[in-house]
C-alpha cells in the first residue's frame, strides 16, 4: 500500500483532457518503476479538484483487502473547506460554512 498527499489540480487517472504522464498514478508508477497501470489499484479516488490522501494498492491482494474496508463502511472520508461569503455578517457566514446554514 502506498499513501499518496494528493494536491488539488491533478487528475488521479487518466481522463480526458488530461495530458499523458499527469495523472497521480502514472507519476506513481514512474517513481516505483512500475510499467502498468494493473500494477496499482485505486481503492477510492479524489476529484481532480481536491486535495487529500489517497490510498494506492500496489498488488491485487491490498486492493481488495482497502475495498472490503471501504464497503463495510471502516474507511471515513473528511472534507474541510475554506467559504468566503461577501455580503453577509460573520456569524452567518461563519454558520454557513460550518453546514448549519444552507447556502
Amino acid at each position: 500500500t502506498l499513501i499518496v498527499a494528493k494536491p488539488a489540480g491533478i487528475s488521479v487517472e487518466p481522463a480526458p483532457g488530461v495530458p499523458a504522464g499527469e495523472t497521480v498514478l502514472e507519476r506513481a508508477r514512474e517513481a516505483l518503476g512500475q510499467g502498468s497501470a494493473e500494477e496499482l489499484g485505486l481503492p477510492h479516488r479524489l476529484d481532480r479538484v481536491t486535495s487529500g490522501v489517497l490510498v494506492l494498492a500496489k498488488d491485487r491482494d491490498a486492493l481488495a483487502w482497502h475495498g472490503r474496508e471501504v464497503a463495510a463502511g471502516s474507511w471515513r472520508k473528511l472534507y474541510k473547506a475554506r467559504v468566503a461569503i461577501e455580503g453577509k455578517d460573520k456569524a452567518t457566514a461563519a454558520a454557513a460554512a460550518a453546514g448549519i446554514v444552507g447556502m
